[in-house]
């Protein structure tokens, strides 16, 4: 990950590089979940941190763009997951199919 550049990149198994090709709004969402991995985060945090606070945005605005977010990151197998009435986790997925908590995903 790259934070001056706003790029982040997939590792292959062989060694190889992909860059995830990510909006500005997701790029600093995943960064967000990326920080608070395993911890849920409300709508309300989001909007803060990513919009800042003095900006109004729908929670259907959030829904979308963590829709994309999903997508995007589908392929690494890391989980972005809804928590009912609370708002939102994310969780790493190692090779082996378990969370960086240890708990099959």
């Amino acid at each position: 990950m790259d934070l001056t550049s706003h790029r982040i990149f997939l590792v292959q198994a062989g060694g190889s590089e992909t860059e995830l090709n990510l909006t500005p709004i997701e790029f600093k969402l995943l960064v967000h979940f990326l920080r608070n991995e395993g911890v849920v985060i409300s709508r309300e945090e989001l909007l803060v941190a990513v919009w800042g606070d003095s900006v109004h945005v729908s929670a259907h605005t959030i829904d979308t763009h963590i829709s994309s977010l999903r997508k995007k990151i589908a392929i690494t197998g890391h989980h972005l997951k809804a928590v009912v009435k609370k708002g939102y986790c994310f969780s790493i997925q190692t090779p082996s199919g378990k969370t960086e908590a240890g708990s099959p995903a």
